[in-house]
């Protein structure tokens, strides 16, 4: 690992060395141009995705020498479960509590209370049309602190109820609340688990982004698509694999009026994650089901964007979603590990009526609503955002049409500082 860590530190600073300088644009240039406005840095928080690269979108039209910042706080909640594999006699044949009559394979999982991200992200030009950005996770999991409030199950379930008018609509009354613990179990009996204060890693995620511009008329339109190669190198016990992905990234912005004040971005974009490309550890729990080794990711922003003279307004909403990385046809049934004596039902249908089953074999999707102000003269911006899962909006959205509560709603911002070193 520390050679890991000493090759990438040479090659930044090669990169570092060899890169073409941006140009400053003049002030002139800043007010006649057309700007993307930027997707915001926000990572999704499902246990397993923490643990797992997740390519984030980036609707720039070109490099940017930047640093940046995210802060997030996501609550998490899903009550144990395990998903069983039955080999030999077919698991709906048998009763639970017999479950030594044949090999099985069990997956279990519990997780509960609020994940706060931190992430900072470095990104580096090296020419006109390229950047690499480095970015390290880590996180921590808490019951309810004073700063998670807005994100605790308390307050998550008085809104639940003032919306539906029902006690207890969701049935997290049911359990305590604001348990914190992560427990995850592959179904070859290794586990990762995290208890309430702890800190651990997440990955160090590496990515090469290439821009293109499509259509620039000063003033009025400015069209652009990004390339992307990513990876990333797990910091825990977390996955056995090292993982790549590609992405591609599609945005344009037009003025209401040419060189007016008010302008829109739209963009759309995916990627494709290949998750176990290249071995690291056995002894790493597997995250993964062989048959679910790449799973695709989609995209898509709306901004509304107010240009003043000395800085940009951008509000907007995102729509992301992701496969799952478990394949529902490899279980022939899941128990409620506190049931785990009943009679468990083999009916397919049963995994929507169960929350935990619901996001681990299912896609998950996100709305997210973001503010953003930038400064246009030193490129320094400041950016907060709320995100839901789209569990809220019934099934007709959903692009996967499946996921339902992969994190319950998550709070967060990023401070991005960028910056040029003009050439002597």
């Amino acid at each position: 690992m520390f050679e890991l860590f000493h090759l990438i530190a040479c090659s930044l600073i090669t990169l570092s060395a060899l890169a073409d300088e941006p140009r400053l644009p003049s002030p002139s240039d800043q007010d006649s141009r057309i700007e993307h406005a930027e997707a915001p840095s926000s990572s999704q928080g499902h246990p397993l995705q923490l643990f797992m690269l997740s390519p984030t979108a980036v609707t720039r039209s070109e490099p940017q020498r930047s640093i940046q910042g995210n802060f997030s706080m996501s609550n998490t909640w899903g009550p144990p479960v395990a998903l069983i594999s039955c080999t030999g006699t077919p698991c709906a044949e048998r009763d639970p509590i017999q479950m030594n009559a044949a090999p099985v394979a069990v997956r279990f999982y519990s997780s509960d209370g609020v994940v706060r991200d931190y992430q900072i992200r470095y990104t580096e030009p090296f020419g006109p049309k390229t950047e690499l950005q480095v970015s390290f996770n880590f996180y921590q999991l808490n019951g309810c602190g004073t700063i998670d409030k807005p994100v605790c199950d308390g307050f998550i379930e008085w809104f639940h109820r003032s919306l539906t008018a029902h006690p207890d609509p969701f049935g997290r009354g049911q359990r305590p609340f604001d348990q914190a613990q992560i427990s995850i179990y592959d179904n070859q009996n290794r586990f990762f688990e995290v208890k309430d204060g702890q800190l651990f890693l997440g990955t160090l995620d590496l990515s090469v982004i290439r821009y293109i511009k499509l259509i620039d008329k000063a003033g009025k339109t400015l069209t652009s698509m990004n390339v992307g190669v990513h990876s990333a190198v797990p910091l825990n016990s977390t996955h056995p694999y090292v993982p790549a992905a590609i992405s591609a990234e599609l945005t344009n912005t037009t003025a209401f009026r040419k060189n007016g004040s008010w302008s829109f971005t739209t963009s759309v974009g995916g990627s494709l994650t290949a998750h176990s490309l290249i071995p690291l550890k056995e002894s790493n729990i597997n995250l993964v089901d062989d048959d679910k080794k790449i799973t695709p990711a989609y995209h898509f922003m709306l901004a509304f964007n107010k240009d003043y003279k000395t800085k940009r307004l951008s509000a907007g909403m995102e729509l992301t979603g992701r496969s799952s990385f478990l394949d529902k046809n490899n279980y022939d049934y899941w128990m409620p590990i506190n049931n785990f004596g009943t009679k468990a039902s083999p009916d397919p249908s049963t995994v929507g009526k169960n929350r935990t089953v619901n996001s681990l074999l299912n896609p998950v999707e996100y709305a997210t609503f973001f503010l953003t102000i930038k400064s246009k003269k030193s490129q320094r911006s400041f950016t907060v955002y709320a995100r839901e899962d789209l569990s809220i909006f019934g099934p007709s959205p959903r692009l996967f049409n499946g996921g339902n509560n992969g994190s319950d709603f998550t709070v967060g911002g990023s401070f991005k500082w960028g910056f040029n070193i003009k050439k002597k």
